[in-house]
């Protein structure tokens, strides 16, 4: 079958593909190849045909993962015509009609019941902040462990509770709460490059499971999802108050939870609803104008190369906030101390870890900080 921009192909109904045990790995776009994938245009028409029929056909011809949630029937028959929409719209269109939605996580896409895939990004964020905080005690060692992509395949009838096992050992994990996977054989898919927290979220996921981390990093006890989750972020609202911007973004996004800070508004919500405030204080960029987002890189995990001279401290921290950089503070305590943000420094690293950097910039200032996940708390020494 050929699915490309500008053809419009006919697929009949036709007889089930047969099963496949060991199927051999196809290959499959990941990073920026799989998001032009999902941009690129496709036209396509099928007549009754079964939806795991078009997908299958789809994911081959376009090289990209699609994951079929275990609730969605794929059996279902379709009749269903595309005509030069982005590849990520058809998708949603195919899904729409088996009253399912679609999630894209890095490298797949997930087609699933709409209720349960408004969780799965942040589940995968929640978790990836978690294994990243202090509290968590999770060595560095250990996290380059856990984020290491690795290609998870498996052919037709496996079983869920044997693929989270399996997953569990590449990465060296123990499990607690196995049994709470019911019995089930699933269809074979591909999960190309990814780490600990995306695999297993992409199985558990379809049970309305998730996990939470136990020994270190070392090991999972399974859980369910709870009935609400959402992430916490600091925002500094441009060109308007705080209480403006908090009120404004709960009316232009719905579901949205704000509370004002000082000069800073502090919003709980999804990935996505925190990708929709980020487009408000970027307006030049489109909200959904990229199918999925990149998770934000804990701070800890990035490096700093930066040179400027005589620069205030309060334009480099609106720069790096354009970044995905948030900074708390409490302005009234700051000059009741004496500190001046709009104070000039020079900065000169190449390849800085996360506290050298900061250290460089607000060491001058007599600030003292500390930094979780992509937040830095700013306090006088």
């Amino acid at each position: 079958m050929s699915v490309t921009a500008g053809l419009l192909v006919l697929l009949l109904a036709g007889a089930d593909p047969d099963v496949a045990l060991h199927p051999p790995q196809p290959r499959r776009l990941v990073d920026a190849s799989f998001q032009r994938a999902l941009r690129a245009p496709i036209s396509g028409s099928w007549n009754n045909v079964e939806l795991r029929r078009i997908l299958r056909g789809i994911a081959d011809e376009r090289n990209i993962s699609i994951l079929v949630d275990r609730r969605i029937d794929p059996t279902t028959v379709r009749s269903v015509d595309l005509n030069n929409v982005p590849l990520v719209q058809g998708l949603e269109t195919i899904a729409s009609g088996s009253r399912a939605t679609i999630c894209t996580t890095d490298s797949t896409v997930v087609i699933g019941p709409p209720a349960s895939l408004s969780k799965l990004r942040t589940l995968i964020q929640i978790r990836d902040d978690e294994m990243f905080a202090s509290a968590s005690h999770v060595s560095e060692t250990r996290r380059f462990e856990l984020v290491k992509p690795t290609t998870i395949h498996y052919g037709d009838l496996e079983s869920p509770r044997g693929l989270v096992g399996r997953i569990a050992g590449d990465y060296a994990l123990a499990v607690d709460g196995l049994e709470k996977i019911p019995h089930d054989l699933w269809a074979g898919a591909t999960l190309p490059e990814v780490d600990a927290v995306t695999a297993l979220s992409l199985v558990l996921n379809q049970f309305d499971l998730t996990f939470e981390w136990t020994n270190a990093g070392r090991g999972i006890r399974i859980v369910p999802v709870p009935d609400v989750v959402a992430i916490e972020r600091v925002y500094t609202p441009r060109n308007q108050s705080p209480a403006e911007a908090a009120e404004a973004w709960k009316n232009q996004i719905e579901g949205l939870t704000t509370a004002v800070k000082g000069r800073q508004v502090i919003v709980s919500g999804t990935v996505e609803q925190h990708a929709a405030v980020a487009a408000l204080l970027n307006p030049g960029r489109k909200v959904g104008s990229t199918p999925t987002p990149p998770r934000p890189v804990p701070l800890s995990r990035q490096r700093f190369t930066l040179t400027l001279q005589r620069i205030s401290v309060e334009v480099l921290m609106t720069k790096l906030e354009d970044k995905g950089i948030h900074f708390d503070f409490d302005r009234e305590a700051l000059t009741a101390a004496g500190i001046d943000l709009k104070t000039p420094i020079s900065i000169d690293v190449k390849q800085a870890p996360a506290d050298d950097f900061f250290h460089a910039i607000f060491d001058p200032l007599k600030l003292s900080f500390t930094i979780d996940d992509s937040t830095v708390s700013l306090k006088p020494k």
